[in-house]
């Protein structure tokens, strides 16, 4: 087989383009530079050698326990709003 006709095989089988991999809006300077992807901040204190206790992402005050991986709900995010909501400043 000739370069030409190699070269028009590679041309007719090879798939159309299609577009660009990232879908969606892309990453702004601006975003950068507003915060946008910054990470959250650490809300959680140890509390004895293998307690944890934080503000999950609901806004529940929550103790993880390491040795087993488990969560125990101390107070609930409702008790947050509600006692925060009734405050004077």
């Amino acid at each position: 087989m000739s370069t030409t006709a190699s070269l028009r095989m590679c041309v007719l089988l090879t798939p159309p383009d299609e577009g660009p991999r990232v879908k969606g809006q892309r990453i702004r300077l601006q975003d950068i530079i507003d915060g946008e992807y910054a990470p959250k901040k650490l809300n959680g204190s140890w509390i004895g050698p293998d307690e944890f206790l934080y503000q999950n992402h609901w806004g529940e005050i929550s103790l993880l326990n390491m040795n087993n991986l488990s969560e125990r709900v101390l107070m609930s995010n409702t008790t947050m709003v509600s006692s925060s909501s009734g405050l004077k400043l």
